[in-house]
């Protein structure tokens, strides 16, 4: 098995190569890292798991992979790919392994989504003709008249990494969640270059879709920026937040006074406001006086996924991380800060349970 483990290692190695340069430039590290964690894991359970993490990367790479090349026969803007992946790559840095296989944002689940009581999946065409796909669960009796969207973050991933939290939602409350055009279920189309664009094509789903407002936005990672941009663009859409270890607009420039080698693209202020983060000295303004509760992982992020800092670096910018949290706290005065104790960065796999319930509370206080 060991030999398998380094092998596929190497291949992988060999496959991140063809990403788009600026991701192997940028991430190339963290993304062999945790798939070596993963086929390490996998490999304790026999070669079906480690199948299993490769159909995971086969399907990565159809994502990820896909336009970019298309882009280059003329077919897709060539930045679909860097812009759409970068951001959810990100995330990546922050990003502990629980019993859940995850490799590079995606996630296996054994949920039998089929059987799921009130499941409405369905696609949606939006005004400009694309599709989307679009997954609405609900139980007999709704906890309130609302609609929880599970927010994809930059383009990137699928409906199928909401299973366990969407699951726990819909016991109380109308939940959705979707394909971004281009990805899964959504089919072939022009995905966004930028997060306004993403933005546009949302909000196309939400009306399309006729889902009933106002929403409670749930974000994770690089999803908490998008649904803050959301409401800045549509206030009144938007009753409540939950933020489930969300990124921050200002992480870029911050985390670079910390080690510039943290993300050595983080002064290009055109590439990050196509993403929704700020260049060097920006300050985020957004408030909401609206219910929210901001999640925090009780793990912090591993040293050894940051082999270019030091040690004193990687506390930094795990204190740094913390700040984030506490700052996003501040912008509402009905906002609630908790610590999810036993979750690392991708908490709605890890601890779908505590997410669920930040989401009640803050219906809850919409009642």
């Amino acid at each position: 098995m060991k030999f398998l483990v380094e092998l596929s290692c190497r291949a992988y190695a060999a496959i991140v190569s063809l990403h788009a340069e600026s991701l192997q430039y940028r991430y190339s590290d963290e993304m062999k890292l945790v798939f070596r964690e993963s086929i390490t894991e996998a490999s304790m359970h026999g070669l079906l798991a480690m199948a299993r993490v490769w159909a995971t990367v086969a399907g990565e790479l159809v994502t990820l992979l896909g336009p970019a090349y298309a882009a280059k026969a003329g077919i897709l803007a060539a930045s679909v790919t860097c812009s759409s992946a970068l951001v959810a790559t990100a995330a990546m840095s922050f990003c502990t392994l629980g019993p859940v296989i995850v490799v590079h944002g995606y996630s296996a689940t054994t949920v039998d989504t089929a059987v799921i009581p009130g499941r409405k999946d369905r696609s949606v065409t939006l005004p400009d003709g694309q599709r989307m796909f679009l997954s609405c669960w609900e139980p007999r009796e709704i906890h309130g008249i609302n609609t929880v969207i599970l927010a994809s973050g930059r383009g990137i991933g699928d409906h199928t990494g909401w299973v366990p939290l969407q699951t726990a939602v819909s016991q109380f409350a109308r939940v959705c969640t979707y394909d971004p055009v281009g990805v899964a279920l959504s089919g072939p189309g022009t995905p966004p270059t930028t997060v306004d664009e993403l933005i546009e094509q949302m909000h196309g789903l939400f009306e399309s879709a006729s889902l009933p407002k106002p929403y409670i936005l749930v974000g994770t990672s690089a999803g908490g920026v998008l649904v803050r941009r959301y409401e800045s663009r549509f206030p009144g859409d938007v009753a409540a937040f939950v933020f489930a270890d969300s990124s921050h607009e200002e992480m870029e420039w911050r985390n670079a006074a910390i080690a510039e080698s943290f993300d050595p693209g983080w002064n290009d202020a055109k590439n990050l406001r196509n993403n929704g983060y700020l260049p060097k000295g920006e300050l985020l303004h957004w408030h909401d006086d609206v219910p929210m509760v901001v999640l925090e992982r009780g793990e912090r992020a591993p040293c050894n996924a940051f082999p270019n800092l030091t040690r004193q670096q990687c506390d930094d910018i795990n204190d740094a991380w913390h700040s984030y949290q506490v700052d996003l706290s501040h912008r509402s005065k009905y906002a609630q800060l908790r610590v999810v104790q036993g979750a690392g960065h991708r908490m709605v796999m890890q601890k779908p349970e505590a997410v669920a319930q930040a989401v009640h509370d803050v219906i809850d206080q919409m009642d």
